[in-house]
């Protein structure tokens, strides 16, 4: 009996174990579609993920390729703006250099030019004619007549000056007071002096603005022309005191300063003697740069600036304006 009950728990078994196993295949069976399906769209998405790899791939080689061509591109052509801004660096410096030594060879060109009109054509005003004579006694007609010296200055410019001259001194000889009695003689100083004297003392050009008012003031000046002669009276005496002189020592020192057409300012000490015989004739002993007090203002008046004795262009334009408002003053001075 117990093997019996056995035997029929093992076929129980084995029917259960038959119908689990077609159950398991008809599962299987079924499963097998949807997992062949599942499989197929894992790969159709992996065929589609790939083939967006390899087309973003593409695109981006592409891209990538394309950034650098667009790179080399750019570097090229900053290359070519580099070399271009250099070449035209370098051409603009090289024009200036050029038209800077051009406008350099002009303007020194036409330095030498001024100054060489300059040097051609300013006024150069020395003591003397051009056959040599630098003063001559010129004597009376009537005997009671006064003689005189004339002394020379000659403008060898071609433009004109502005000319001032005078004696150094008013007192320009001391004679015995008779004039029979030779200088130096033992009697001389027993019988008095008499002192020659002279009108034409030296006075410096000047001119001034007043300080209230602005107008323009000078002192008288003589114009001598290009290429011209100017004969200046130094003294007038009497006939016999003039052969007075004559046969002793006579000599004399005296100034004149000029300004020429370039408001320039020159001025000059001078020196002459009389030579007799076999000369007869005067000469210039020196000829010179004046030191400075020469022309000095020795009573300034405080109303008045004081400017250059040679004006300047705007300062003529001035005082061509003032002339016509309110005229010329000279003042004493």
């Amino acid at each position: 009996m117990d093997q019996n009950n056995s035997e029929r728990y093992e076929r129980a078994a084995d029917q259960e174990s038959l119908a689990r196993k077609v159950v398991i295949n008809e599962h299987q069976e079924q499963a097998e579609p949807a997992e062949q399906n599942a499989r197929d769209e894992l790969c159709d998405w992996e065929d589609q993920s790939n083939r967006r790899i390899r087309k973003w791939c593409i695109q981006c080689r592409a891209g990538w390729k394309k950034a650098q061509f667009y790179e080399k591109c750019t570097v090229a052509l900053t290359g070519i703006g580099l070399f271009v801004l250099i070449a035209y660096t370098v051409f603009t410096a090289l024009m200036w250099s050029a038209t800077k030594r051009a406008a350099d060879a002009a303007k020194i060109a036409a330095d030498a030019a001024n100054a060489s009109i300059r040097t051609s054509q300013q006024s150069y005003v020395t003591v003397g004619r051009q056959d040599g004579t630098v003063a001559e006694i010129v004597w009376p007609k009537n005997p009671e007549g006064k003689a005189g010296i004339l002394v020379y200055f000659r403008n060898n410019g071609h433009l004109p000056a502005k000319f001032n001259w005078g004696a150094e001194n008013d007192v320009i000889a001391v004679l015995p007071n008779d004039p029979n009695i030779p200088v130096g003689a033992p009697k001389a100083s027993s019988s008095g002096v008499y002192e020659v004297r002279t009108n034409n003392v030296f006075k410096p050009m000047w001119r001034a603005r007043n300080r209230k008012t602005g107008n323009f003031m000078g002192s008288n000046v003589t114009m001598i022309g290009g290429d011209s002669l100017y004969a200046g009276s130094l003294w007038e005496v009497p006939k016999d005191r003039m052969v007075q002189m004559q046969n002793s020592a006579l000599w004399t020192v005296g100034t004149f300063e000029y300004c020429d057409a370039f408001h320039n300012y020159v001025c000059r000490n001078f020196t002459l003697i009389y030579r007799r015989e076999p000369y007869n004739r005067f000469m210039v002993v020196s000829e010179e740069e004046c030191l400075g007090p020469e022309h000095a203002i020795i009573h300034p008046d405080p109303d008045l600036e004081y400017l250059s004795p040679c004006a300047t262009g705007t300062e003529r334009e001035e005082t061509r304006i003032f002339q016509g408002m309110q005229g010329w003053v000279y003042p004493e001075h």
